[in-house]
């Protein structure tokens, strides 16, 4: 099967459908821990965000995550920015990765439809719709975080129409975690027929 990126708007429910695929034997790739793992580590990094907002996201030497959060969400002046900074370092590891591992199946979580095009290798992208009052309730559950938060981050990120023209499949997720079990079983099905094709 080629590499499937999974997709969609901010708590339609990523997580819990690459859970599904790595219990077909699939390698997942979480790109929110990718990209948290560069900004910590990854000097290039670093000093770029360094010179973008100063000491203001960092303890000595150390970038604190919220404080960039806080810094992304301010205005889509800065999105773009630390985008620059961060996606090409982060597309050139994920592509160095499928690269070394061509046999492996592969799942990879890309919350940035937008930017799949940056992945050098054939990919299917499924998409995981869900309501709005859903994609709310879950994400406070999940973060214990705040809806004006969500919101800022929702309004970040491409319209839902948006990620539904550009996905190969959409899978809607508007009731239970069984239910979506239910509708990835027939999915899977599908890809790994096309697959033998």
């Amino acid at each position: 099967m080629p590499l499937i990126i999974i997709s969609g708007l901010i708590g339609s429910g990523k997580s819990t459908l690459s859970k599904f695929f790595k219990t077909k034997g699939y390698y997942y790739l979480n790109s929110d821990k990718i990209a948290k793992n560069l900004i910590k580590n990854d000097e290039k990094i670093k000093n770029r965000l360094f010179k973008l907002f100063g000491t203001s996201i960092f303890i000595g030497k150390r970038i604190i995550i919220k404080k960039l959060r806080n810094k992304l969400i301010e205005s889509k002046s800065n999105k773009i920015k630390i985008e620059k900074i961060l996606h090409p370092i982060f597309f050139k590891k994920i592509n160095q990765y499928l690269k070394d591992n061509k046999t492996k199946k592969i799942i990879i979580e890309i919350p940035l439809i937008e930017t799949c095009g940056n992945i050098k290798y054939p990919y299917k992208v499924i998409t995981v719709n869900t309501f709005l009052k859903f994609r709310i309730e879950r994400f406070l559950k999940k973060n214990s975080e705040s809806k004006a938060l969500f919101m800022k981050l929702n309004n970040l990120q491409k319209e839902r129409k948006f990620y539904l023209n550009n996905s190969d499949y959409v899978l809607n997720n508007n009731d239970s975690i069984e239910m979506l079990k239910v509708k990835f079983n027939k999915l899977y099905r599908v890809l790994y027929n096309e697959s033998l094709v």
